[in-house]
């Protein structure tokens, strides 16, 4: 999962749902403090956002099915090597917590 900042708002992009074919919006919707609603495969996830430090930058990203951590570069996340995809889909994870 790759989160951006675009006009003031966040957004994500998720190669692993795009190839499985799961349908989400890439605009993350404010909800309270550091907690957003990612809208996947027609229904709702909350994503909270954690900095390591308080008042720091996001470090980490969780659910209850998921924790990311911040990568500077996304080619040296764990499990992207040339361009692969994790060996973990994000995609089926979130499945597995919308089933």
């Amino acid at each position: 999962m790759y989160v951006y900042s675009e006009n003031d708002q966040l957004h994500m992009k998720s190669a692993s749902l795009d190839a499985d074919g799961i349908i989400y919006k890439s605009k993350l919707e404010p909800y309270t403090g550091a907690n957003f609603r990612a809208f996947v495969d027609n229904d709702y996830i909350d994503i909270t956002f954690i900095p390591e430090v308080i008042g720091g930058k996001s470090t980490y990203i969780r659910n209850r099915s998921f924790v990311g951590t911040r990568v500077e570069n996304p080619e040296t996340a764990v499990g992207v090597k040339n361009g692969q995809r994790p060996s973990t889909s994000l995609a089926k994870l979130l499945l597995n917590r919308l089933n």
